[in-house]
């Protein structure tokens, strides 16, 4: 079984990981989703999420784009990132339960002062 966290603003994928309402965390089991579950975002503090999803025992993590320094972080968690998403939740969820879901690697590198990102 892996249990996934996908950045989620709206029933979308959301395009920075650090910036989302919350992450829905699901169950992948034999090519099956299976206990779906919303957990909100807490307040914005720089290396607090890889801590949080590692508690709630997330292998991968899925999302628009994420900073390097915060890739870095789920590594070190032994957490995969999957970046470059740009889908709805729901069919996020079908395409990695079917194993055809594509990371892009893509990583925010536009952070400078306001730490935001800037995705088409």
């Amino acid at each position: 079984m892996t249990r996934i966290a996908i950045a989620t603003q709206g029933k979308h994928v959301s395009p920075h990981f650090g910036h989302c309402d919350g992450f829905t965390l699901a169950d992948i089991e034999q090519g099956t989703v299976r206990n779906r579950s919303f957990l909100p975002s807490p307040p914005h503090q720089p290396g607090l999420l890889p801590v949080l999803l590692s508690e709630h025992n997330v292998n991968t993590v899925i999302a628009g784009g994420m900073g390097s320094g915060a890739i870095e972080l789920f590594r070190e968690r032994d957490i995969s990132v999957m970046t470059g998403v740009k889908d709805s939740v729901e069919n996020t969820l079908a395409a990695y339960a079917e194993g055809r879901l594509e990371s892009s690697g893509e990583e925010c590198s536009d952070h400078h002062f306001s730490d935001a990102c800037h995705h088409d």
